[in-house]
């Protein structure tokens, strides 16, 4: 079963390796939550205006803690939110194109090669 500490240290490798050591879990919450059913994962953002917003939470529903290769998907794809901000989108369609561009990024870098 993976734990807080578990999804922390694969944040940073993760963060090392494909985002080049550039997203900050300085000062935002970092853990697995109870969240609404069906939502796998959450990134958080607060400010009034969209874009100036800070994050301050990437969350990991605690209903995949049995499931670590789950845990990492989600993990990776929340980190995409983290980078590409609160305008950030993972709708099919125009909206979404940067988001599903940064997901073809970690395809082709390896990203999801062992959890697939």
């Amino acid at each position: 079963m993976m734990k807080n500490k578990d999804l922390r240290w694969f944040f940073d490798a993760y963060n090392e390796t494909y985002f080049g050591g550039k997203l900050s879990r300085k000062d935002i919450v970092l853990s697995f939550a109870k969240l609404k059913k069906r939502t796998l994962g959450r990134t958080d953002f607060w400010g009034e205006k969209k874009s100036s917003a800070k994050p301050i939470a990437l969350l990991v529903s605690k209903e995949l803690k049995n499931r670590p290769i789950h845990v990492l998907i989600t993990l990776l794809h929340e980190m995409c939110h983290l980078k590409l901000g609160p305008k950030s989108t993972c709708t099919v369609g125009r909206k979404g194109d940067r988001f599903h561009k940064e997901i073809a990024r970690l395809f082709r870098a390896g990203a999801y090669k062992p959890l697939l």
